[in-house]
């Protein structure tokens, strides 16, 4: 319906969603983060179906109260039940693997032709490693337009390039008027 040869292959656009806190993320060596939901969500139809899932957690409660008796566990896949599937030191915003997981997932029923991601992404490596072909990457318009924001407010423009009035002639002016009516205070 979308134009493609091959029925199989799909638009998707994928992001992570982490449990970060907004304060005191840099009072320990660890990142803040202890869980993370990946979500791939197919691009070409209106309704934006949710087609994979990747969770990961490094949460385990067995392993805490463990430790807290003195024994020494590994998470994650540690004697008894282990909730947490990312080791206590792997990396949480780990994009190439968390896309690389839900691509396996989808490896039976789709292939992806284009994955829309964020601008610093490197979720493309991971679905290209999983699905063993080339995918074409786009970028999301809200990053783009920031960076594209951020990149302009940086320049600097020469005073002849735009007409009308500019900051250094309002500052001229404002100064101006502040010193004919005396008002200049410290």
């Amino acid at each position: 319906m979308v134009g493609y040869a091959n029925p199989v292959l799909v638009n998707v656009e994928t992001d992570g969603r982490y449990n970060n806190p907004i304060f005191n993320s840099d009072v320990t060596a660890f990142q803040a983060g202890t869980q993370v939901v990946q979500t791939m969500v197919e691009n070409n139809t209106k309704l934006k179906h949710i087609v994979s899932v990747f969770t990961g957690n490094k949460l385990c409660k067995v392993a805490s109260r463990l430790r807290n008796k003195g024994i020494e566990v590994l998470c994650p896949n540690h004697a008894g039940h282990c909730s947490a599937n990312l080791a206590e030191d792997s990396v949480i915003g780990n994009e190439t693997e968390y896309a690389r997981q839900c691509t396996i997932e989808l490896n039976d029923k789709l292939k992806i032709a284009h994955v829309t991601t964020d601008g610093d992404s490197k979720a493309v490596n991971g679905i290209t490693n999983a699905q063993r072909s080339n995918v074409k990457i786009l970028r999301d318009v809200r990053h783009l337009a920031n960076s594209m924001k951020r990149a302009v407010q940086n320049c600097t423009f020469s005073l002849s390039m735009f007409s009308g009035t500019n900051k250094k002639e309002i500052l001229n002016k404002d100064l101006g008027w502040t010193l004919r009516h005396g008002v200049l205070q410290n």
